[in-house]
């Protein structure tokens, strides 16, 4: 199994809708994602502090699929990575980073 995580990035500048993204984008994500037999499951973070504690935390908001394998990652996003960016300009202003573990 692999995780792919999303990473929001927090700085001075950033912007992030998080009840679009929970009510939205997540439900969104899943009905298109989720149909794919490698899909294990989602979870979503959203950033509380950092380090030190109380400081502002480093990402707003992280995002994990767990898939069989990255080819299923693949298989399941690629046909539907329009439709998941679609909707990116609404969510947060700058680009997120991606993490395959």
């Amino acid at each position: 199994m692999i995780k792919i995580s999303i990473l929001y990035p927090n700085n001075e500048s950033s912007r992030f809708d998080t009840t679009y993204y929970i009510e939205s984008h997540i439900p969104l994500t899943i009905s298109l994602l989720g149909t794919h037999p490698g899909f294990q499951g989602i979870s979503v973070e959203l950033g509380i502090c950092g380090t030190p504690l109380g400081s502002e935390p480093h990402f707003i908001a992280i995002c994990n699929f767990l898939f069989k394998s990255a080819d299923d990652f693949l298989a399941a996003f690629t046909p539907n990575s329009e439709a998941l960016r679609g909707g990116y300009g609404k969510l947060h202003r700058h680009r997120a980073n991606y993490s395959i573990q």
